[in-house]
């Protein structure tokens, strides 16, 4: 039960404290860009004193917005997978930046890392880049021989297909004399003489 002390009489409602604590802080955003403080202290490449918080938050590294354009390439969770044959349970080991969907707003958020640590680890587990462009020639191998095999089975399928519908139609005539001439079903017509 709530206390009497921890609630809050606003406007004829009742309202928690911490209620509303949490209320003003989903509304505050962080500044993009921080100055100095004792926790960084200047950008790693030009050393200057705006830093961009959120790659410092998620990456942990020192750098201000011209920098981080110029100095970090980021790469996209399907780019991980297709390039450097990654899954995604090493993908949750790294950190990565959230971002909408820049080709629809409704889709699936953007997950994009930083693509020297997943070259890295790419590295690492496979030993060079040489062997992950040989693993993907032979996933792309393996692929094709099962395209082409599928497309054989729909072949040879699709022939006995036209085989039995071939021999279920067979059709034999079968002719009614009107007057001088045959007709069958069909419509195939015959002249009859008689002798």
């Amino acid at each position: 039960m709530k206390r009497r002390s921890e609630e809050i009489k606003e406007g004829g409602f009742l309202f928690n404290e911490k209620d509303n604590i949490k209320m003003d802080l989903k509304y505050t955003k962080e500044p993009k860009i921080s100055y100095i403080d004792s926790k960084n202290k200047s950008c790693e490449y030009c050393g200057t004193l705006k830093i961009d918080v959120e790659i410092l938050d998620v990456f942990d590294l020192k750098l201000c917005t011209k920098c981080k354009i110029e100095n970090i390439k980021f790469i996209t969770k399907t780019e991980c997978k297709n390039e450097y044959l990654l899954n995604d349970q090493e993908l949750k080991n790294f950190p990565c930046l959230n971002k909408p969907n820049p080709r629809k707003g409704t889709w699936n958020q953007m997950f994009l890392y930083c693509k020297s640590s997943i070259e890295q680890f790419a590295i690492k587990k496979y030993g060079s880049l040489e062997e992950i462009s040989k693993l993907k020639k032979q996933k792309e191998c393996e692929k094709l021989k099962k395209k082409v095999k599928k497309i054989k089975k729909l072949v040879k399928k699709s022939k006995t297909k036209v085989v039995i519908s071939q021999i279920k139609e067979k059709h034999k005539h079968y002719f009614k004399q009107k007057g001088n001439k045959g007709v069958c079903d069909c419509g195939m017509e015959i002249e009859m003489t008689t002798l």
